[in-house]
């Protein structure tokens, strides 16, 4: 409900054991909803869409 109250619309919770992550869908008020997650102890981390597909971006096995 306070979330709501700061312009989320929508969300997922996703990973698994000891983490994971809460994905907030907002419109409105960024930055009103960034300064209400600080207070909970919330972190921001942004991200971008890429629709390119999958890359390797390491291949750590060893094949002979």
């Amino acid at each position: 409900m306070i979330l709501q109250k700061n312009g989320v619309i929508g969300g997922k919770i996703s990973g698994a054991g000891g983490g994971g992550f809460f994905t907030f869908y907002c419109e409105e008020k960024h930055s009103q909803l960034r300064k209400t997650m600080k207070k909970m102890g919330l972190t921001e981390l942004r991200y971008d869409f890429d629709f390119e597909g999958t890359k390797v971006l390491a291949n750590f096995m060893n094949y002979k």
